[in-house]
């Protein structure tokens, strides 16, 4: 959810809800941005994900470390 989905309005929530800095939160989402762009194309099959056809990328980040 981000700020533009409720302009002006001030939510307050009970002491009780655990809340992360914004921050951390705005981390999170361009994390997931950044993994969901890595994975357009690629189609669920039986549970698993597979790499959609004439593409040899890998998508662990590491790989280029280890080369």
């Amino acid at each position: 959810m981000n700020r533009e989905s409720f302009p002006g309005k001030v939510v307050r929530l009970p002491a009780s809800v655990k809340t992360v800095p914004p921050e951390s939160a705005r981390a999170l989402e361009s994390a997931w941005r950044r993994r969901w762009n890595e994975l357009r194309g690629w189609q669920p099959s039986g549970g698993w994900l597979v790499e959609p056809a004439g593409t040899d990328k890998d998508l662990d980040p590491r790989a280029e470390a280890r080369s």
